[in-house]
């Protein structure tokens, strides 16, 4: 399971996003999908909202919810309430299914000792050595 919290900051970028579950989907892909690399990485997703949702945005979700895909949840901790939606991996799909992932940076990989040593020695031959090495080259 996947699990992602919503920052306060992004939580309040929602807008009218609460007013339907279509508007709603919409900021959820955006925020579930640049958190993956690609489609493959869905799966059930465990969103926790922000202490700060207010009682009315809970209600609005809680009216979303579709029994075994769209599972909001709420609770309290000492005097906060919490909110946390787990998605069905299915629903989660759904939603990303024209979703355009960012293509990965590739990560270069580290040159080992030999490799390093190797090209210094290379390096060295090129810059002092050239004519040398040439010489000893034409012998074979």
């Amino acid at each position: 399971m996947l699990t992602i919290e919503i920052d306060l900051a992004y939580w309040n970028l929602r807008g009218n996003s609460l007013n339907n579950r279509e508007s709603f989907n919409e900021f959820i892909k955006k925020f579930i999908g640049s958190k993956l690399n690609n489609f493959s990485e869905c799966q059930q997703t465990l969103l926790i909202l922000p202490s700060e949702t207010t009682k009315q945005d809970r209600y609005m979700i809680h009216r979303m919810s579709i029994k075994n895909h769209f599972i909001p949840r709420s609770y309290d901790i000492v005097d906060v309430r919490f909110m946390e939606i787990t998605f069905s991996k299915k629903y989660i799909e759904d939603i990303l299914n024209d979703f355009i992932f960012p293509e990965p940076i590739p990560v270069p990989v580290p040159k080992s000792e030999k490799q390093i040593l190797f090209e210094s020695v290379i390096k060295f031959i090129e810059n002092n050595l050239l004519v040398e090495f040439q010489e000893y080259m034409d012998q074979f």
